[in-house]
């Protein structure tokens, strides 16, 4: 195994590859601030970074791939430590028994900010793969998927994100990859110092292919006009360890589905955390463990079962 760690002076290494407008900053790599570019580490090579941005500027174009069994991407710093379609427009791939572990040193952290997006700010579009046996994923503290972000330069001192416009992100762990994070909210709506509120946050997630996600709390739909989907398929498990809540208001459109023997394994409770809130699931082939409640909490509740599901209700 070669092991590297990437500064200010770093270019291509054995088992690190860069082409086109790929910059690094200290120990931090852009991807994508102006123009197109790639960036990949493979071969059972281990790199140790503080922050990997990928599609950071609304110009840029970027992706990034982390492959081969033993290939270790660490993330350490005391800052967001993930951003795929920071601005602009990005894809990370994690396959072949590869890993980005994003949990190295949490004493580092500056308070919560060590958090991870796909696609941040207002206008981006974030794309993330995590597939093959042993290819794994690691997040802390908190992991968007679709947040809508939006700075300007008169309120907030910066410009970041397109005020009124859509993010996009999608996020597919397939064919017995693993993902473990803690908190996750997919498509958070309009957010940052300045949104206009017009903002529009679209969250896609699959988890299939006897694939698992395992997380700590999950949020979907959390703001006004944002919409989420998770689907887990084809034999996969998503283990939420506390809640998850599901809806914001009625411009939120949550939708889980569940199907093919696969399951959602909820520990607690599924609650709407606002009035008016609107929610879809499809529960397929007795998904859902028996100590799973649904509770109305006076939004609407779209519930098909199909495939003899069991869910239980309480008011």
């Amino acid at each position: 195994m070669c092991f590297v760690s990437l500064g200010s002076a770093a270019t291509a290494t054995a088992g690190v590859h860069e082409t086109g407008d790929v910059q690094h900053f200290g120990d931090t790599v852009t991807v994508g601030i102006n123009g197109e570019a790639e960036w990949s580490v493979d071969d059972g090579t281990e790199v140790t970074l503080d922050s990997l941005f990928i599609g950071s500027g609304v110009n840029g174009v970027g992706t990034a791939r982390v492959s081969d069994p033993g290939t270790l991407v660490n993330l350490k710093g005391a800052q967001n430590r993930l951003g795929v379609g920071e601005s602009g427009i990005a894809r990370l791939e994690i396959s072949g028994g590869a890993t980005v572990d994003g949990t190295v040193d949490p004493n580092a952290c500056n308070g919560s900010m060590c958090n991870f997006f796909v696609g941040n700010a207002a206008g981006s579009t974030g794309n993330l793969i995590v597939t093959g046996t042993g290819s794994t994923l690691k997040t802390m503290t908190s992991f968007v998927l679709g947040g809508a972000a939006v700075f300007t330069q008169e309120n907030d001192g910066f410009d970041f994100g397109i005020p009124g416009a859509e993010v996009h992100a999608t996020m597919e762990i397939s064919d017995n990859a693993h993902v473990e994070s803690a908190g996750v909210n997919i498509s958070g709506g309009p957010g940052g110092g300045s949104p206009t509120g017009n903002e529009q946050s679209f969250g896609t997630v699959t988890v299939t292919g006897s694939s698992d996600w395992t997380m700590d709390q999950l949020n979907m739909s959390s703001g006004p006009n944002a919409h989420a989907e998770l689907t887990i398929s084809d034999g996969s498990t998503v283990t939420v360890n506390n809640f998850l809540f599901v809806g914001y208001d009625r411009s939120s459109q949550p939708v889980i589905n569940v199907d093919n023997g696969s399951l959602l394994d909820v520990d607690t409770s599924i609650i709407s955390p606002q009035p008016g809130s609107k929610r879809k699931l499809r529960i397929d082939a007795a998904a859902f463990t028996n100590r799973v409640s649904i509770l109305p909490d006076f939004g609407e509740l779209d519930l098909v079962i199909e495939g003899g599901g069991e869910v239980s209700a309480t008011e």
